[in-house]
C-alpha cells in the first residue's frame, strides 16, 4: 500500500455544511476502515477479495446465509454478489444448500476447506486489530461503540433501510 498524504483529507472544504469535528469523523471512518482492509488482506495473503473474506466470516458467525443478504451487508449488486459466490463456491470454500422450506431458496454454506481457512486465518487478522486497539481503554471503546450506533441508526432512518 503506497503511503497517503492524508493532510489533505483534513481540510474540511465545506465547513458551511458539516462541521470541522464531524468532517474529521468521516474521514478517520474511511481511513480506518481502508486500513483494516489491507491489514487483513495483508496478513491473510489469500487469493480472494475482502469482500469474499467478509463472505466467508460471515457465513461462519451465522450473519447471514443467503446471497441476497450479503449483497444488502456488503452493499454491491446481486450481480456482483453472484460473482463473488461462483467464484467461492468454485475455489471450493462454500456451497449452496436448498432451504428446506422453499427449494428456490439457496443457503450458503462453509466447506470443510472454508471452515478451516476461516479458523486459520482469524486469529491473524485479530492479532492486528487488536495491537492498535490496545491503545484504546474498553470505556472509549463501549463510547465509541454506542456513538457509531446512533450514527448508523439514524443514517438508516434517513435512508429507510
Amino acid at each position: 500500500m503506497k503511503k497517503v498524504n492524508t493532510d489533505n483529507y483534513t481540510i474540511n472544504r465545506n465547513p458551511d455544511l458539516i462541521s470541522d469535528e464531524a468532517n474529521a469523523m468521516i474521514i478517520n471512518i474511511m481511513h480506518l476502515s481502508s486500513l483494516i482492509e489491507y491489514a487483513t488482506t495483508k496478513h491473510i495473503g489469500s487469493e480472494l477479495s475482502f469482500n469474499q473474506l467478509k463472505i466467508l466470516s460471515m457465513i461462519e458467525s451465522g450473519i447471514c446465509s443467503r446471497s441476497s443478504d450479503f449483497a444488502l451487508h456488503l452493499n454491491v449488486s446481486k450481480a456482483n454478489m453472484t460473482g463473488m459466490i461462483g467464484r467461492l463456491e468454485k475455489a471450493g470454500y462454500i456451497y449452496r444448500e436448498e432451504f428446506e422450506d422453499d427449494y428456490r431458496v439457496k443457503i450458503l454454506v462453509l466447506t470443510e476447506k472454508g471452515k478451516l481457512f476461516v479458523r486459520e486465518n482469524r486469529p491473524l487478522f485479530y492479532e492486528t486489530i487488536n495491537g492498535a486497539m490496545k491503545r484504546i481503554d474498553k470505556q472509549s471503546i463501549e463510547n465509541m461503540n454506542d456513538l457509531f450506533s446512533k450514527c448508523i441508526g439514524d443514517l438508516r432512518e434517513r435512508l429507510e433501510l
